[in-house]
């Protein structure tokens, strides 16, 4: 493990086991939905209604749709780095760190994690994206956004052993990078000319749409994770 890695690591494992209170609670925050992506999600929305200025509000929403689209697109390029790196174990299941598991951990979620790479975070590639989309719009609610997820999705993901501090900053930086590239004036209009086209001339499907979309991405798509993988094991003859 590298220096980064092992000084967070044991300075977090210094508060493991000193409170169940404190482990409990840092377990439930981190597997929460709504304190990781509800919180991002409904910052998004408000960001999305709240400006009357017509002109002001195309140019706000063009931002967020270009996150959108490229916390989807990180959330892959993710997953490439992943599959081109060397498989790593998550902290809680690698034997050497010796891993203090907090109180309030469920054994199912520690097994769990056993056969899923831990490089790097899509949880921090796909909602640091969206971030720097509301950094692009407002400084100080994108600033907020991004010290409550190094909070919320890093330092707690950390603490359970469910990530090491390089697998955040490489998510993250994957994910604000390529946020970056999307809201590229060229490129964030061309993106966002489709999705506002469809605004303009259907409301009553957009924001059906949009509310499931919105759903599947608080969640991480695990939904469409699921039906994907059975889907494709019953194409390889596996059912």
């Amino acid at each position: 493990m590298n220096p980064f890695d092992s000084a967070i690591i044991s300075f977090l494992q210094g508060y493991t086991h000193r409170s169940p209170f404190l482990d409990t609670l840092v377990y439930l925050v981190m597997d929460s939905n709504f304190f990781k992506g509800g919180v991002v999600m409904g910052i998004f929305w408000w960001m999305w209604f709240r400006s009357s200025d017509q002109v002001l509000t195309r140019k706000t929403r063009e931002t967020l749709i270009a996150a959108m689209i490229g916390a989807m697109i990180a959330v892959m390029a993710g997953k490439i780095l992943g599959d081109v790196s060397p498989f790593r174990l998550r902290p809680m299941n690698e034997p050497g760190l010796h891993f203090i598991v907090p109180f309030g951990t469920p054994e199912q979620e520690v097994t769990g994690w056993e056969v899923h790479d831990s490089f790097p975070s899509d949880h921090a590639a796909l909602f640091f994206s969206i971030a720097v989309g509301i950094f692009l719009v407002s400084r100080s609610l994108g600033i907020f956004l991004l010290l409550y997820l190094s909070i919320i999705i890093g330092a707690a993901r950390v603490y359970c052993g469910v990530h090491y501090p390089t697998d955040i900053l490489v998510g993250g930086l994957v994910g604000i990078s390529v946020s970056l590239l999307m809201n590229h004036p060229m490129l964030r209009r061309r993106v966002s000319n489709p999705v506002l086209l469809w605004l303009q001339k259907s409301e009553a499907t957009f924001y059906p749409a949009s509310l499931l979309f919105s759903y599947q991405l608080i969640v991480l798509f695990n939904d469409v994770r699921s039906f994907g993988g059975f889907f494709l094991r019953v194409l390889r003859g596996g059912l």
